[in-house]
């Protein structure tokens, strides 16, 4: 991160105001800050879902012939967002070491197995089919406890390639939440 020049403060800005100019002082931080707000933003809007799914399916009762449907699709096409905003630091930490192509597998049961046709799913591929998989022959969204396992493992991912909140003990036995 560079310097901060002395003398000068940084003064808050309006970003909606589109007459201001923004000079950036370290494009890397500005990139790296842009990148980790659109996985909060894409993540955030996935589980927009699951906490405001009454209002968003009385909403698209009066607007689709099948909510319930168009919410699972909404909800799956979220998460494939989510998850291609976190693919190229995914690819980073792949290429560090400190991730595998393993790790991005989801985790199965049977109802991922019946989901996938007992075939393995990969977060990357969630992102690439935009969460949809072919089922007898037609492509539908992930089923809602699907898509919950990809987000768990997301989840799981993002922390692991040191993103999120992780807990550490300190040295009397008490625990700090690490961010």
């Amino acid at each position: 991160m560079s310097e901060r020049e002395p003398g000068r403060e940084p003064e808050p800005v309006d970003e909606t105001d589109e007459s201001v100019k923004l000079y950036v002082a370290d494009p890397d931080d500005y990139a790296k800050t842009r990148k980790l707000r659109a996985i909060n933003d894409a993540k955030a809007h996935y589980r927009g879902f699951t906490t405001e799914r009454n209002e968003r399916h009385k909403n698209l009762t009066n607007q689709v012939r099948f909510p319930a449907d168009e919410l699972e699709r909404q909800e799956a096409e979220a998460l494939a967002l989510y998850a291609s905003e976190l693919l190229p630091l995914i690819d980073e930490a792949i290429q560090k070491g400190s991730l595998s192509e393993d790790d991005l597998v989801v985790e199965r049961d049977r109802v991922v197995n019946n989901a996938t046709e007992g075939r393995e799913m990969s977060i990357r591929e969630v992102a690439r089919t935009q969460a949809y998989i072919p089922t007898n022959g037609e492509p539908q969204p992930l089923h809602k406890s699907f898509q919950m396992k990809v987000f768990r493992e997301l989840e799981k991912i993002e922390r692991e390639i040191g993103l999120g909140i992780g807990l550490e003990p300190e040295q009397d036995d008490e625990w700090e939440i690490e961010t």
